[in-house]
């Protein structure tokens, strides 16, 4: 059968339309279960996520409290809960009427209405309190979230800051507080936060020092230098400590050295510096004053010591070192090794009195030689004192040691010439107590010849006798030339003429082995003195430095022109080649009568002629001599730069020589002798009575006197001698100058008429005859006086 369509459409097939009702519920059912597996997950979903945000929640490390608009508190994490070190049920109760101050609650009330108003997140800062009231620093942080409630919430969070604002706290201190000069920089240089000691050390304001990077404070011959550490620490380089001149408000530079340390990733760089203006100047005052009290050291000779007993330890000054003759810095020995700069024959001594210093006195002063690496012998000067600890140890010494050898030569010269100038006294009041001796000696011989005939077998003998006093009276000559009190005849004098004119018999007084050489000096060298003792001088050098060389040599006498203390001399030396002399013999080489010639050879008065005669011109004479290497005496004499004829100096005469015999003339009627050696006495009266005068004796200046005031003798001539017990015979002059100025006088003595004023000294009526005199002599002085004129 044929389907027909339109019934088809027409009538409803049952079976049909079920079939497809059940594929229609088959189709949704497989839809309703995609769709609940779908919710099934999404709810799974759901809940997972739920957990990790309760996982996040509550396991976040910050605080976390869920607010409405009406500050109810919704929920609260678990670190809220710690922090505040409440309950979850506490804090939703009663979070902010208990755990916010108001200051806090002020702003965090700002912040919430902001959250809810304005739907943004915000922060601030605040103090938060815990349930037991302890202060809690955070940072709160308020964000707005939707839980499909119906109505916004807000979720502060909080950060714990407390230790993070103590250590800002701690920085801003450390900022405020810090004595040297601190700051931040950008990498440009540019100041970004300075401490208030460094506004303060350079007087700037923080501003000032923002407005321009921070090199151009900088001294220009400096920035060079900046620069290049800037430009390491932009990097992010480290760099070492390095010091610049930085100018302050007021264009005054002050050196500062910094220590920067970099920090890239914020972009900035940290410096502290530490101004070195005043230590620098305190050291250079200081390197000033070491350089001063080493100067001051070395000036006076005198260096300083320290020496740590407790670890045996010596240091000494620049200047001890070179009192010691080492160079500075050499390493130093300790208290026993210190010795061996001690000269052997003091060591004893030296360790002696450390010994007992350390064993109980607290000092040391003492005197002793050295002895430096080169063999030369100093001495030394040193004082210390030593500290101790409370229970009486040892601790240090500190002391100083002076170079006093020039000052022990200078003593033992001082002692030398006090010695020479005590036995010159000696050997002057010697020679003129023997000069009155040998005058009473010769006149009394010259009066006994005078009335002997020639052919008198007995007149050999009286010749001898009188030959032997006169040699006496040379022998006596010499002593007072050692003593300074030799009549002298000052003339001027140039000594190369006088050394060049002696040459020949200086040659002639040595032995053929010698070679003698002169070496005179350019242009003329003048002195004042005395020709006869000058070549007495001479004479008495050469000789000495003959018998020096028994087995030949050289003998070289020099002049020359020295530039003394005293203002400029003329140097005369006599060096020979001979056998030298140790230190014990040119210690007493100028005394009188010693001698290093065997018994009989040598009187011992050579040298101590020299010397007398040297001082006695205003000289100096010293020696210096080695045993094995030979002598130099060096003879210092004032230089005279007038060579001039009319300034030649000399001596009074004592009278021209007229004819010995008597003179036909008649006598004048009195002469007053002034004698107070009685032998001389009778000796003089002799003689003067025999030429026809009238003697009047005195034996002091007061005997004289009275008889010129009380008995009214009137005298022609005085004839006195100088040295007279109490007044002297030159006071005897002015008074009987004073009674009649025409009275001639002669004066007499064994000493030098440098004793004579100046005035009495040119006086033509005034003569000085030297002891000892013959009857010659004594003749010829009355005679020039009493002859016409």
């Amino acid at each position: 059968m044929t389907h027909d369509p339109s019934n088809s459409a027409g009538k409803a097939d049952p079976s049909f339309q079920n079939d497809e009702l059940v594929a229609r519920l088959q189709v949704h059912q497989v839809e309703l279960e995609q769709q609940n597996e779908e919710l099934r997950r999404a709810h799974a979903e759901l809940e997972a996520a739920r957990a990790h945000y309760v996982q996040l929640f509550q396991g976040s490390p910050a605080g976390y409290v869920l607010v409405d608009r009406h500050d109810s508190v919704v929920q609260v994490n678990e670190r809220a809960a710690r922090l505040l070190q409440a309950t979850e049920n506490q804090l939703k109760g009663d979070f902010f009427r208990r755990h916010v101050p108001a200051a806090t609650g002020e702003e965090l009330a700002l912040l919430v209405g902001r959250v809810f108003r304005e739907g943004e997140r915000g922060e601030c800062e605040g103090r938060l309190l815990t349930r037991k009231g302890d202060s809690l620093w955070v940072r709160l942080e308020g964000v707005p979230v939707d839980l499909g409630r119906g109505e916004p919430l807000c979720l502060l969070g909080f950060f714990d800051i407390t230790e993070q604002r103590r250590a800002n706290r701690r920085l801003e201190q450390f900022f405020e507080l810090a004595p040297d000069p601190v700051c931040i920089s950008d990498r440009e240089g540019r100041i970004l936060r300075a401490s208030p000691s460094m506004l303060w050390l350079l007087g700037y304001g923080a501003e000032d020092l923002a407005r321009q990077p921070f090199h151009s404070f900088i001294h220009p011959d400096d920035q060079e230098l900046a620069r290049a550490e800037l430009d390491l620490l932009a990097r992010g380089l480290p760099t070492d400590r390095f010091q610049v001149r930085v100018r302050t408000a007021t264009g005054e530079y002050r050196n500062i050295v910094w220590s920067c340390k970099p920090h890239p990733d914020e972009g900035i760089i940290f410096a502290m510096g530490h101004d070195t203006t005043e230590w620098e100047a305190a050291q250079s005052r200081l390197r000033r004053s070491q350089a001063l009290l080493s100067s001051a050291q070395r000036i006076a000779r005198m260096g300083s010591w320290e020496f740590d007993v407790q670890n045996d330890h010596l240091h000494w000054s620049d200047e001890t070192y070179r009192i010691f003759g080492l160079s500075t810095g050499v390493p130093l020995p300790g208290r026993d090794g210190f010795l061996d700069f001690v000269h052997p024959d003091d060591r004893g001594r030296v360790a002696g009195v450390r010994v007992k210093a350390n064993a109980g006195e607290s000092s040391i002063d003492m005197e002793y030689r050295i002895v430096r690496p080169d063999g030369e012998v100093r001495h030394v000067y040193e004082r210390g004192e030593l500290t101790r600890s409370e229970d009486g140890k040892p601790l240090r010494w500190l002391g100083m040691v002076m170079d006093v050898t020039e000052r022990s030569q200078l003593e033992e010269q001082l002692l030398q010439s006090q010695k020479l100038e005590s036995v010159g006294r000696l050997a002057g009041g010697v020679a003129h107590d023997f000069n009155n001796i040998l005058t009473v000696i010769l006149g009394a011989l010259d009066l006994r010849l005078m009335d002997m005939p020639d052919e008198d077998p007995e007149r050999e003998d009286l010749d001898e006798m009188r030959d032997a006093a006169e040699r006496a009276a040379r022998l006596t000559q010499q002593l007072l030339a050692f003593s300074r009190q030799q009549v002298t005849q000052l003339e001027l004098l140039e000594l190369n003429e006088v050394v060049e004119d002696l040459l020949g018999m200086l040659r002639r007084l040595t032995d053929d082995r010698i070679e003698l050489v002169f070496r005179p000096t350019k242009g003329p060298l003048h002195v004042k003195a005395d020709r006869t003792q000058v070549e007495q001088v001479l004479v008495n050098l050469v000789v000495n430095a003959s018998d020096a060389m028994p087995h030949g040599g050289t003998i070289t006498i020099a002049l020359d022109r020295f530039e003394g203390r005293e203002g400029p001399c003329v140097r005369l030396d006599v060096t020979d080649t001979g056998v030298g002399m140790d230190e014990a013999t040119r210690n007493r080489v100028f005394e009188p009568f010693f001698t290093t010639k065997p018994l009989g050879e040598g009187t011992g008065l050579g040298l101590a002629t020299v010397y007398g005669i040297t001082e006695q011109a205003g000289g100096h004479v010293k020696v210096e001599s080695t045993p094995d290497e030979g002598s130099t005496f060096t003879i210092l004499l004032p230089l005279v730069e007038e060579t001039e004829e009319q300034d030649r100096v000399e001596a009074p005469s004592t009278a021209p020589a007229p004819d010995s015999q008597p003179s036909s003339r008649a006598p004048l009627p009195v002469i007053l002798v002034v004698e107070d050696e009685a032998a001389l006495l009778r000796v003089a009266r002799k003689v003067l009575e025999r030429d026809g005068w009238e003697v009047v004796g005195a034996g002091s200046v007061e005997e004289a006197l009275a008889a010129l005031h009380e008995e009214g003798v009137r005298p022609q001539l005085v004839l006195s001698d100088v040295r007279l017990p109490g007044r002297s015979g030159v006071e005897l002059v002015e008074e009987v100058r004073e009674l009649d100025p025409g009275i001639g006088v002669i004066l007499t003595s064994g000493f030098s008429q440098e004793v004579l004023p100046g005035p009495l000294q040119s006086d033509p009526r005034i003569l000085f005859l030297p002891k000892p005199y013959t009857v010659k002599g004594l003749r010829e002085a009355v005679q020039a006086l009493a002859g016409p004129g």
